[in-house]
Formats: structure tokens, C-alpha cells, sequence
């Protein structure tokens, strides 16, 4: 029994999985051969409803019903995923090098005749359409498909297919004249889509939403740089969509590249447009309770244009053949407060599971302490708290995100202490967020800027689960929530060590850590 268990853990490792256009949130799962087995308790996440029967599991998923028999892997029951798959018509791969299985909807059919596109598969996927100018075309994602070589592709000659990501089919549309009605709300997953993109209006749109990721052509370049406007002046700054969580800004400047943007605090936003010297009159106004105010300053040869945003917002900005566009993201805070609010805090490692340890202090004892100031922190402000853990106890990472899953938690918060293995020459403070989640990172911004205030260590600044792992951080992938993971110093380094025992920095970070999340709600000025 013995050698066959140690050959089982052998052979099974620990695997993600990529479902169709759910991708925000990888699930976890286990490898075992070519099959990957998906706890029950995520299966939910890809949409599915399951009731368990003993060793079976009856599962309706994408309208079909069927039951699998389940094996345990880590204590949790697991179902055999890809032969699911196989039942509903789904298919899958394991990416190269990786344990990451990636979940797709083979195209069955796919046409666009007379500018009405319609595509049918087994398994639902997310269709969007945006605007390009510059030549006119419109872009049709559809997001958790592929083609494969049984899809029935009927379509006309000015549309252009392509697999333009391993799960994502784009479509290109080249109009002569008129513009289809876009869409506005979003399309809603299905298996069967219907879209009718017959051109309505004949004037270009002042718009333009998402990037096709092709390169300009030499033709283009020459027609914008024949008509390029004066880099002095006005700045030709306007509003071109209000929507509940965004809010698109544009800069008609033709011919402008890579516009560089910082943001020094959570609700101020910068861009530097390069070699272009323009103003905005003192008592300029924009069209949106989403800015404040709007200002300009030069630098050298460039402008820098300053918004004061009204409250904490995500930012992207990006340059097209019409100029620079600027998207504010809102998140969803519901009543912008802080009481009220559930919040899980996780003191990371514990029991067996020690994590760093330097000069005679353990991560986990610090976790433990950090967690519970933080918490104490939250509930006298008003939040209901969840600790994973209040004791030296060991929890599994899919147990941490468990915990706050199931209790429909607003926010995730994990504290730690980094290392880096040996003498340390690295010193400093870093707040992760899960790669591609906006709002976490927005999150990550509002709180470790209040850390960089009190902790008097470095500020290392704001980073990405998948700088460290492809997949990122477990805790951060699998929970459903914003959340953010505090590396609050390092722990072989002496000055961050000794900085970090003291009660005052303990104190102080705590606060800020809940200063940073109500500054992200809006329940705080960031001056306060």
C-alpha cells in the first residue's frame, strides 16, 4: 500500500483549468495522465450544478445531464473533467510545458451572409463587437471558441477568420459605407449567435473600443501623417461614452504613439503625450462626474495631462490611427462602504507549514499576527470579519479560497512576509494582485500606497500574480472576489525584520491596510 501510494503521488500534479471564456479565474485541478480531475465544489464555476450520490456525481452542464463516478485527490472528491468534456462536446488540451488544460467550443457552424453573422456550438460562448476607424471595419470576438476541421464556414469576402487566440475566433468586417447599430449592452453567452451587423448610420463614429492588434500599413501611415493636425494649441480633449462602469475619453491627435500614463495615487491619473506642447483653459470642465478637474503641464518637449478622478478608478490607455484613448474603469462597491462589507483575511501558512523563517522569526507567527490586527481593524470600522485561520493550524490553499467563496465574502486579503532564501539584499513592501483582474488591482494600489506611508521600509510597489507563477497565486486565482496578497517585508533582510517585530510597525500597517480598502470604496480621501 505503501509503494502505491507513493506512485500515485508521483504521478499526479497539480493542474489549472481554463474554461471556454470564464479565464478571469483558472480552477483548480489535478493531472493524472492525460486526464485532469476537478473537484466537486469548483465545478460550479464553470456554470455547472451538481448533486453527489456516494461515489457519484450527477451533473447537469451546457443543457446536457450526465453522472461520472469520482475519486479523492488531497481529501477532495474529484470528478474526471475531460470525459465530461468528451459527453457535452467540449473540447480541451493541455497547453505545452504546462499542467494548465484549456477548455474550448468547437466551432460547429459559422456563417456571415449579406452582414448577419450566426455561429453554433455545443458549448457557450461570449461574443462582443467593437469599432475601428481608419479603415472602417467592425471586430466580432467570439470568445471560447475554436475552429476545428468539422466547423461549416460559409462566409463572405469581406470577412476576414481567424483563430486570433488559442480560444478566442475573431472576425473581421471591411464596410465601404454605413455603420452597423452597435450593441448596447453586452451579449450574452450562448450556444447559438445571432448578430446583424447591416450598416445604419453613414457618418464614422467618434469611438473606437477595442484594438484589432495589427499593425498600420505603410498607406495608413502616409494618409495619417498627410493630415496630421498641430502639435500646439488646444488640447482636443472630449468625452465619447458614459457608461455605469466606464468612461471612454479621447484625444484627437491622428499620428500620436505609444502615450506614456502613471498614476501617483489611486485617483489621479497621468498621461504624457510625447513632442506635443498644448493647454486647457484653468476653468476647463469635461462632461463627466468621472473627472474632476483636468490640467496640463509641459515636461521638455512633451504635455502632461493630469485628471483628478472622483474617486479610485482603473485606467487604460492606449493610442489608435484617431489618437489617444483613455478608459476609466468603476468598480462595482455597491454602497461605497465599509460597514457592512464581508471580508476574508488570511494569515498565511501555519501548523506544519512554517513558510520563511530568519534570526529566529517564523512567517507564519507574523501572518498570524498581521491577520488578527487587521481584523480587529475591520470589525471596529464596521466590516464582518472571516479569519481562514485564528490559531497555528494548517489550511490548504483551495481551503482559504473555499472559505471565502463560500461565504460570498466583498474583498479577499492575504498576509504574508517574503524571502528570499539565504543572505538578502532585497528590502521592501509588495501587494499582489491576480494577473488580468482590474479591480484587484486597482485594489492593490489604494492599499499598498497607505503601506508605503507608515512602514518605513521600501515601497517595492504593486505586481502581478504572473510575474511569479504562469498561473499566479492559488489563493488569488481561485477566489471569486477582489483580493490582493500583502508580502509586508522580507524577513531574511535585518532592517525589514527588526522594523517588522515592532508593535508599532504592526499597528500601523493594519490600519493602513483598512485605510487602503475604504480609499478604494470611496470611503476615505486619500489625504485623511
Amino acid at each position: 500500500m505503501v509503494l502505491t501510494a507513493a506512485a500515485h503521488a508521483v504521478q499526479t500534479r497539480v493542474a489549472d483549468v481554463i474554461y471556454t471564456y470564464r479565464d478571469a479565474v483558472p480552477q483548480r485541478g489535478f493531472r493524472l495522465g492525460d486526464e485532469c480531475f476537478v473537484p466537486v465544489e469548483g465545478l460550479s464555476s464553470f456554470g455547472w450544478s451538481v448533486s453527489e450520490r456516494g461515489d457519484l456525481v450527477d451533473i447537469k452542464a451546457e443543457g446536457n445531464r450526465l453522472t461520472l463516478p469520482s475519486r479523492y485527490f488531497g481529501g477532495q472528491q474529484c470528478v474526471p473533467l475531460r470525459r465530461a468534456l468528451d459527453q457535452i462536446g467540449a473540447g480541451s488540451s493541455w497547453l505545452t510545458t504546462t499542467d494548465t488544460l484549456e477548455v474550448y467550443a468547437p466551432l460547429r457552424e459559422l456563417r456571415v451572409r449579406n452582414n448577419r453573422l450566426s455561429a453554433n456550438s455545443a458549448v457557450a460562448i461570449k461574443p462582443s463587437v467593437a469599432l475601428l476607424t481608419n479603415p472602417t471595419r467592425v471586430i466580432v470576438d467570439l470568445a471560447g471558441a475554436r475552429i476545428t476541421r468539422r466547423t461549416d464556414q460559409a462566409v463572405d469576402g469581406n470577412v476576414r477568420v481567424s483563430q486570433w487566440k488559442p480560444n478566442t475566433v475573431r472576425l473581421v468586417l471591411e464596410l465601404d459605407r454605413g455603420l452597423p447599430e452597435m450593441p448596447r449592452t453586452a451579449i450574452e453567452p450562448s450556444n447559438d449567435v445571432e448578430i446583424d451587423l447591416s450598416p445604419t448610420r453613414q457618418e464614422p463614429p467618434r469611438i473606437r473600443i477595442s484594438n484589432e492588434d495589427e499593425p498600420l500599413s505603410p498607406q495608413d501611415v502616409q494618409d495619417i501623417n498627410s493630415t496630421l493636425p498641430p502639435r500646439s494649441g488646444q488640447l482636443p480633449l472630449t468625452v465619447d461614452l458614459e457608461g455605469p462602469t466606464a468612461t471612454l475619453l479621447s484625444i484627437r491627435l491622428p499620428g500620436v504613439t505609444s502615450p506614456q500614463f502613471r498614476k501617483p495615487d489611486p485617483s489621479v491619473l497621468e498621461v504624457t503625450l510625447s513632442k506635443v506642447q498644448m493647454s486647457l483653459p484653468s476653468d476647463f470642465q469635461l462632461a463627466t462626474e468621472a473627472v474632476t478637474s483636468v490640467s496640463t503641464r509641459l515636461s521638455g518637449e512633451d504635455t502632461v495631462v493630469v485628471f483628478q478622478l472622483a474617486r479610485p478608478m482603473g485606467a487604460e490607455v492606449w493610442a489608435d490611427p484617431t489618437g489617444v484613448q483613455i478608459q476609466l474603469l468603476r468598480p462595482n462597491v455597491g454602497n461605497g462602504r465599509l460597514a457592512g462589507k464581508v471580508v476574508v483575511v488570511d494569515p498565511g501558512h501555519g501548523g506544519h507549514d512554517g513558510g520563511a523563517k530568519s534570526g529566529g522569526v517564523r512567517e507564519k507567527d507574523l501572518n498570524l499576527i498581521m491577520g488578527k490586527l487587521i481584523s480587529a481593524e475591520l470589525a471596529a470600522q464596521g466590516a464582518t470579519v472571516i479569519m481562514t485561520r485564528k490559531t497555528d493550524v494548517f489550511l490548504s490553499l483551495s481551503a482559504r479560497a473555499a472559505i471565502a467563496n463560500k461565504n460570498k465574502a466583498d474583498f479577499f486579503i492575504s498576509t504574508h512576509i517574503n524571502s528570499t532564501g539565504g543572505a538578502a539584499k532585497t528590502s521592501g513592501t509588495i501587494t499582489f494582485h491576480h494577473k488580468g483582474q482590474k479591480t484587484s488591482r486597482l485594489l492593490a494600489e489604494c492599499i499598498q500606497r497607505e503601506i508605503a506611508k507608515v512602514n518605513q521600509i521600501p515601497n517595492l510597489g504593486v505586481w502581478s500574480d504572473g510575474r511569479i507563477y504562469q498561473s499566479g497565486f492559488a489563493v488569488l486565482r481561485a477566489t471569486k472576489m477582489p483580493g490582493v496578497l500583502l508580502e509586508l517585508g522580507f524577513i531574511n533582510h535585518p532592517r525589514d525584520r527588526a522594523r517588522m517585530i515592532t508593535a508599532d510597525f504592526q499597528h500601523s500597517v493594519a490600519a493602513a491596510v483598512v485605510k487602503g480598502l475604504r480609499v478604494f470604496l470611496g470611503d476615505a480621501e486619500t489625504n485623511e
